[in-house]
């Protein structure tokens, strides 16, 4: 069965950052890969990766830019990555930095994992890929590899490259990543993306300057199935539009039909899941007194106030003035 693969905007405002700074057409770029520009807003939001992944292969097939992905990285401290850059700061050692690494990823990707081997001197960091995506693997592959050697230098230091290298791809130009590479024994055409750190590195104590405050978002699992995907999306989004199966379809990387017949061989429906979150967020909202009905009305994607009056009624059995004395009286 097809896969939707998610990342957090989070990852990806790096990027567009940098493409702005040289110069580029961001907005015909995102419309290319159909991303909305709105998206990019929120570093909570999920997006389609297949369609990151496209938009980042732009820079090297536009610009001939083949270092597009060590680049970026390079130019970024980990802090730039939200909640999950600054948690790796906050590690003691650089062995629990990795372990917070592969702990975290899946709260920001729900693509294959990242793993670690050991063998006689070394532990292998390894990422597997996603399979069957080709296009701006190369540029991903290249931030992966220094996404995994920064958070060793955190303990490390900032001048440290692993001992030897696997990488996917079949061909490296000479001299691209070698802030990240420097002198590595580099093995093309891998199964898997991995680099090696010497054991005796592991316990190296971080001592990095970063104040680490956990805010209140509290970042969770990416789902895999699409129900849980859907209401992700909806959480993440603003404006009536996330509650269109259009435009979630579309934020899937999928065919609006195919999410319908997904959902339904799980008995649900995309009509079904977005009534039942915006009654959820509406009754949230009729606990402020200061929102006036209307503006709840409006905020869910309600145009006219007498539909969202009787989905309400029918949601919950009260009207929405019903329900808010209820709760000034509880």
């Amino acid at each position: 069965m097809k896969q939707c693969y998610l990342l957090r905007t989070s990852h990806v405002q790096p990027f567009i950052k940098e493409m702005i700074d040289i110069g580029m057409p961001l907005s015909s770029m995102l419309h290319k890969c159909k991303i909305e520009e709105h998206w990019l807003s929120n570093p909570n939001q999920l997006i389609n990766e297949p369609s990151v992944w496209q938009l980042l292969h732009i820079p090297y097939a536009r610009e001939g830019v083949v270092d597009f992905g060590f680049q970026v990285t390079q130019r970024n401290a980990l802090t730039s990555y939200g909640e999950f850059g600054r948690s790796l700061t906050a590690s003691s050692t650089v062995y629990e930095a990795i372990q917070k690494f592969i702990s975290s990823m899946p709260k920001q990707t729900n693509a294959p994992t990242f793993r670690i081997q050991g063998d006689k001197n070394d532990l292998w960091f390894i990422r597997e890929g996603i399979k069957g995506l080709s296009e701006g693997c190369e540029q991903v592959e290249q931030h992966v590899i220094g996404l995994m050697i920064q958070t060793v230098r955190l303990g490390a230091g900032d001048t440290w490259v692993p001992p030897k290298v696997r990488m996917q791809t079949k061909k490296l130009i000479q001299g691209v990543g070698r802030s990240f590479l420097g002198e590595s024994d580099i093995t093309l055409g891998h199964i898997h993306t991995a680099i090696a750190i010497p054991k005796k590195i592991l316990l190296q104590p971080i001592s990095y300057t970063y104040d680490f405050i956990k805010t209140e978002v509290n970042e969770r699992i990416i789902p895999t199935e699409p129900s849980m995907m859907i209401h992700d999306l909806m959480k993440y989004g603003h404006g009536s539009t996330r509650f269109e199966l259009k435009a979630c379809a579309q934020q899937l990387g999928v065919h609006p039909r195919w999410l319908q017949r997904n959902l339904r061989e799980n008995n649900t429906s995309f009509r079904e899941i977005a009534t039942k979150y915006r009654m959820e967020l509406a009754k949230a909202h009729l606990t402020d007194a200061s929102i006036s009905i209307t503006e709840v009305a409006l905020e869910l994607g309600y145009s006219d106030q007498a539909n969202f009056w009787r989905a309400f009624i029918k949601y919950t059995g009260v009207s929405p003035t019903e329900y808010r004395k209820f709760i000034e009286q509880s």
